[in-house]
């Protein structure tokens, strides 16, 4: 299939990548994959094609279960009945619960309509944040939110999660290098081509954390490598046939030799 390049249009951003098209049908520009962003498809040099916004994705709609009153106001009024109608729902309808996000009631009344929120962090880039555990990252962002009201944690949903993209749709690893995965969880970042598929929920309590699929955050890195770092520790890690996170253990126990020596053999210079 014939491959094309695109460029970001957000003057912050100008990520440029390719796009594989189908020539006999309408083209439909894919947003940038590194911050949703409208891309532009250079056909021909005196040519572009501008890609169509995020919404164009359609929303996947869940057809509402009988749910109390104060619900019909906003999910933020939901009972634990409610909650319980609406996950089961959710889980017919295709969604994964795949984690939780920390707030502030003022702004879960928004999110809780859909998420429209594009934050930016240092490890992950553009999109709308993910914990994996919920005593952990998300209860710490719901303390330290600067919206209204008082501190809440979201279950979040997302529609068809098997065909998300790593890179394209979505980011994850650990928040900062010092955290303790098992104390603070892991972090994604949803993409905003990805924000039409998300569903949230007020989260009941810690127990939410047995609804997540056992092994939906097992492919997760839990090292500490930096971005430009990847390239290198991943060529040493597979030809010394050991995952990166063993990789980061061998290099904080000074197990230096066997890493140099595979160095040695791959041509690799170590900084």
């Amino acid at each position: 299939m014939p491959v094309k390049a695109v460029y970001c249009n957000s003057q912050f951003c100008r990520h440029r990548y390719h796009q594989e098209v189908d020539l006999s049908v309408k083209i439909t520009v894919h947003c940038c994959p590194q911050c949703g962003t409208e891309g532009i498809m250079i056909v021909k040099p005196d040519e572009k094609i501008k890609g169509l916004p995020c919404a164009r994705f359609k929303k996947p709609r869940i057809e509402l279960p009988l749910l109390s009153l104060p619900v019909n106001k906003s999910f933020l009024y939901a009972n634990a009945t409610d909650i319980d109608l609406l996950h089961g729902r959710l889980i017919s309808g295709g969604f994964t619960l795949v984690g939780f996000h920390g707030t502030k009631t003022g702004p879960a009344a928004s999110i809780l309509q859909g998420v429209q929120d594009v934050s930016t962090t240092n490890s992950r880039g553009r999109g709308f944040a993910v914990g994996s555990l919920y005593t952990g990252l998300p209860s710490s962002w719901s303390k330290q939110s600067k919206g209204i009201g008082s501190s809440i944690v979201l279950r979040v949903y997302v529609h068809d999660w098997s065909s998300l993209t790593f890179g394209l749709d979505f980011d994850w690893g650990k928040m900062d290098p010092g955290d303790k995965v098992a104390k603070t969880g892991l972090e994604m970042v949803l993409r905003p081509r990805t924000f039409d598929n998300i569903f949230t929920l007020p989260s009941k309590s810690s127990a939410d954390q047995e609804l997540i699929p056992e092994h939906l955050w097992d492919d997760c890195p839990a090292h500490n490598f930096r971005p430009e770092e990847m390239e290198k520790v991943t060529k040493l890690a597979r030809h010394m046939k050991i995952t990166l996170l063993q990789l980061e253990t061998m290099i904080n126990k000074g197990q230096i030799d066997a890493i140099q020596k595979a160095a040695d053999e791959l041509g690799i210079t170590l900084d």
